[in-house]
């Protein structure tokens, strides 16, 4: 059995003397029961939809992934001299359209629903810890669309999030703590699945409509698609981690425990 700690909300054995963590006396005073801090809001319902909008994305790209797969294979029957129905190749031009089309629409919702989380679990964790963010909220908009910035600021927020929010961290300065691993392997997923891509495209110079460049974007897409995935995956557990550790931080006993003489 385990108590969470008075002071930063760490469970503690029942025969723990110290806390690990912050160093306090484990019978400094009695821990009160349980009550949830209302400045700091349940995220539950906002995971549930990041996870929600992550999977359907997923799935569309997917569908995306198997239509430039089959588009591959077309232009491949055209270049070997081999002549695909023309019902074949108008219907992939089709789908290739259509799965364009549903990626952006996915993945609109997707960040708006992510920036939404964000700006929720954010609000949450300056309410639960005192420690300061590198960012203010203008960038959780910003950071994503301007050159440069939205190579690392957007990673930042969610380091700070997850440090701000996580049982355990220094009352302190958190700045000399190891950021978390899992956000490093989403955001590097992340990074390959929008960028090399792109970088990949224009040093190739596909930017013709030749069937032999098509191929090669077909390609590249495909390619992608595991990369893309995979981000969206390690992104669900991510929010999932960070919600954890804020319920467990918002319905612990620390603000009444803090006002103890």
């Amino acid at each position: 059995m385990s108590v969470p700690c008075p002071q930063c909300g760490f469970a503690l054995p029942s025969d723990a003397r110290r806390c690990p963590t912050c160093g306090r006396p484990a019978g400094d005073h009695a821990v009160p029961a349980a009550r949830p801090d209302r400045s700091a809001r349940p995220l539950q319902g906002l995971t549930v939809a990041v996870a929600v909008t992550l999977s359907a994305w997923c799935a569309v790209e997917l569908f995306s992934a198997a239509v430039s797969l089959t588009r591959v294979f077309l232009i491949n029957s055209l270049l070997d001299g081999e002549e695909p129905s023309q019902d074949a190749l108008d219907v992939n031009d089709g789908l290739y359209a259509l799965s364009g089309l549903m990626q952006l629409c996915a993945l609109l919702a997707c960040a708006v629903v992510f920036v939404v989380w964000l700006f929720r679990a954010r609000a949450n964790a300056e309410a639960l810890s005192p420690l300061m963010h590198r960012h203010g909220r203008p960038w959780f908009v910003f950071g994503w669309i301007l050159p440069i910035a939205n190579f690392f600021i957007p990673k930042r927020f969610v380091d700070d999030i997850w440090l701000a929010s996580r049982p355990g961290t220094p009352a302190t300065d958190w700045r000399g703590q190891r950021h978390p691993g899992l956000v490093r392997l989403w955001w590097a997923f992340y990074l390959l699945y929008f960028y090399a891509p792109q970088l990949a495209e224009r040093a190739l110079g596909l930017r013709s409509d030749d069937p032999g460049v098509m191929r090669t974007i077909a390609l590249v897409e495909v390619a992608a698609a595991p990369f893309g995935v995979a981000a969206a995956v390690l992104a669900i557990a991510t929010v999932r981690r960070i919600t954890a550790f804020q319920e467990l931080r918002r319905t612990a006993p620390v603000a009444e425990a803090r006002l103890a003489p």
